[in-house]
């Protein structure tokens, strides 16, 4: 399992997003595996809380502009530094 912690007593702040129906049924899914292995009734919104936190923290080179941007650094973006670009999934 890939989660590193599962939110607790945390402040909550309201976010509506629509995605796609697929991707919901493999939240679904998630939800009761995450149930399954750690014993834990843990909720959708909880687990989907959990999965952003978790991509967010093993990205490197976000931390990295993240850490640079609280020091004070203006940088150019890391995207545009190395000639990447987004390309939306089908």
């Amino acid at each position: 399992m890939k989660l590193k912690h599962i939110p607790e007593n945390e402040k909550l702040i309201k976010q509506s997003l629509k995605i796609k129906e697929s991707a919901s049924i493999e939240i679904d899914e998630y939800t009761s595996y995450v149930q399954e292995n750690t014993g834990q009734k843990i909720s959708r919104e909880d687990v989907i809380v959990s999965m952003i936190r978790t991509f967010l923290e093993d990205d490197k080179k976000f931390q990295s502009w993240k850490k640079g941007r609280a020091n004070g650094h203006q940088k150019d973006s890391i995207l545009t530094q190395e000639s990447h670009q987004l390309q939306p999934s089908l």
